[in-house]
């Protein structure tokens, strides 16, 4: 009985999980049973606030769960805390407190105007961004979706505005480098800031309009992307908004030097000979030349530029450094630069789900990519992320509309095709969480693969935008 216990740290503890024992008399807790299934985030907030770890028994929780987090006092779990700690030192190096939040040294950033308080009297409002009012649809648990659908239209609305205007600018950006100009500071700050301001509203929404991206011009679409994903993954880290800033500013522009690439190898859908394959992979010094005729850039935006096809086991380039000789930010960079190509629609490759990138990335873990940033980045992407479309065990196929920050495996889903493959008359959104994943219980549901963006002839955008 004792191997089949999990010994964890209360941070990764989620209800659906059963604890056999604690780190301490259970007399001394106000916990009613000696062993049993968490239910209650109130529980789960006590025994984090007051246990060091605990016996969790994975055959009696809740079987969509995956533990696949480090076991408590391991060398994973010593690893994890180093990145926090990283990622912490990352906001407190020498200085950097009494910093003006500028991404440029000679560029200054006007703080964003204060938003008047609401009186003292003034209704609190809910920021969830579904209401909990539910009917009974067979043995499931379906939102309501007029108001649910209208707000997460309004939250999408935004980000795709933010999109098409970052769009709008970066392709002037990339325009004029390519004619041999010089790069726009001011414009490219213009982009980084709006989107900082979206991702911190709603992560959902962004991903969403990221994935409904249009394929018109790859590389201005995944300075775009990048961008994004890099500010997403720095919010989950906990970094600051000049981090932020930092972050969205590395992304955008990792591969400004594939401006002075020939156009003819980016979009050749051919294999490159080794030749061809040397000139593209000299965008990385066509950036750090750019960047240098720009003058007073800031140290961790070079570095990003620099080392984002560095890989873990040194197999990348320039530089082939290895492990964490390869800076924090330039760590991220080349993960969500990996991440968006391969999800993408390329001249030289088809776009894939998400759900078959992650088992690629996972199986780079160690390798390629650093472990503890994999496993972060699809805790904060999810195998099956918003607007990614999905195959249900009953044959039934829909679309992600919404994200379980407590079971990833378990989202909302706006169900589009019926069981046999045939268009839906209405639109069910159905709450994953609600349902039984026991394959021996009537009604089970869960999820059993990903499907590739416009499998099935679905475009998400119909359904919202």
């Amino acid at each position: 009985m004792a191997k089949a216990l999990h010994k964890i740290d209360p941070r990764h503890l989620q209800p659906g999980m059963f604890i056999e024992e604690l780190d301490r008399p259970w007399l001394e807790t106000p916990l009613k049973f000696q062993s049993f299934c968490v239910r209650s985030l109130r529980e789960v907030k006590w025994i984090k606030e007051n246990c060091e770890f605990v016996l969790v028994d994975p055959g009696k929780s809740d079987a969509s769960l995956v533990f696949n987090f480090p076991e408590y006092g391991s060398k994973r779990m010593e690893d994890d805390s180093a990145l926090l700690r990283e990622c912490l030192e990352q906001m407190m190096l020498p200085g950097q407190a009494q910093s003006p939040p500028v991404i440029f040294a000679r560029q200054s950033v006007a703080p964003p105007p204060e938003k008047p308080k609401p009186p003292l009297n003034a209704p609190r409002r809910s920021w969830l961004p579904w209401r909990r009012a539910v009917r009974e649809v067979s043995t499931l648990q379906v939102l309501e979706t007029p108001d649910e659908r209208a707000q997460l239209q309004l939250q999408i609305g935004r980000a795709k505005y933010t999109w098409q205007e970052a769009h709008k600018v970066m392709s002037g950006v990339m325009t004029e480098l390519r004619a041999g100009g010089e790069l726009d500071v001011s414009a490219v700050e213009r982009v980084v800031l709006p989107i900082i301001d979206c991702v911190l509203q709603s992560t959902d929404a962004m991903a969403f309009v990221l994935r409904m991206k249009e394929t018109d011009d790859y590389l201005y679409n995944h300075a775009l992307a990048a961008s994004i994903w890099a500010v997403v993954f720095g919010k989950s880290l906990g970094f600051d908004r000049r981090n932020l800033e930092i972050l969205g500013m590395g992304g955008l522009l990792i591969d400004i030097g594939k401006t002075r690439v020939p156009r003819e190898l980016l979009t050749r859908s051919a294999p490159l000979n080794e030749a061809e394959t040397a000139q593209v992979r000299s965008h990385v010094e066509h950036s750090l030349a750019i960047l240098d005729e720009t003058g007073n850039i800031n140290p961790k935006v070079y570095e990003m530029v620099r080392t984002h096809h560095e890989r873990h086991d040194g197999s990348g380039y320039p530089d082939r450094l290895q492990g964490n000789a390869i800076p924090l930010f330039g760590r991220i960079a080349g993960l969500v630069d990996t991440y968006d190509a391969m999800t993408s629609q390329r001249p030289n490759g088809q776009a894939l789900s998400t759900y078959a990138v992650m088992q690629s990335l996972i199986d780079s873990s160690g390798k390629l990519f650093q472990d503890e940033l994999i496993e972060r980045f699809i805790r904060v992407v999810g195998i099956f992320p918003t607007a990614s479309l999905v195959e249900l065990n009953t044959g039934e196929v829909g679309i992600v509309v919404e994200q379980n920050a407590l079971r990833r495996l378990r989202p909302k889903v706006m169900l589009i095709l019926d069981k046999s493959k045939q268009m839906r008359s209405e639109f069910p959104v159905i709450d994953l969480a609600e349902a039984s994943s026991n394959a021996d219980e009537p009604g089970a549901l869960w999820i059993v693969q990903g499907l590739q963006p416009g499998a099935w002839g679905i475009d998400p955008r119909e359904y919202y935008l």
